[in-house]
């Protein structure tokens, strides 16, 4: 089976994978990054923590795909239009 090597960057630094993991293939592979990805976002949320998250994978022949997630928040600001001064948002209730 072909080994892979899971390369992490976020906004601190970039740690490499010097052991890698066997898997089946290179959409094993992909599964295994969008999993690992899916973990860091839940721990960055639950930490209260913004930022990005990329991993990159490779195998011995190089680079083969990258996934990234960011967490970001922004403020809750009233967006008014210039016309009528209304909200450019509505809500609806049930």
């Amino acid at each position: 089976m072909p080994r892979y090597y899971f390369d992490y960057r976020d906004d601190v630094g970039l740690w490499t994978d010097d052991s890698g993991e066997e898997l089946s293939s290179l959409d094993a592979a992909e599964r295994a990054t969008l999993a690992a990805l899916a973990d860091a976002g839940r721990d960055m949320a639950l930490a209260g923590r913004q930022g990005c998250v990329s991993i990159q994978v490779r195998d011995d022949s190089g680079f083969l795909l990258q996934g990234t997630i960011m967490l970001k928040t922004a403020a809750n600001h009233r967006v008014v239009t210039e016309e009528a001064e209304q909200p450019a948002y509505s809500w609806t209730r049930r």
